[in-house]
């Protein structure tokens, strides 16, 4: 396994969440101009 690999398994559990809570706080509370949205990225099994 890779280090690539290695890191994403131990960061995944902390950034996902981080990153679904920071687009659910844009949706209800968001002041910009711009809409944050998640994407799926290129090559990204799930």
């Amino acid at each position: 396994m890779n280090w690539r690999k290695i890191i994403g398994r131990i960061t995944t559990p902390i950034f996902v969440p981080l990153r679904r809570f920071v687009v659910w706080g844009d949706q209800n509370f968001g002041t910009c101009d711009y809409q944050l949205s998640l994407e799926k990225r290129s090559g990204e099994d799930e």
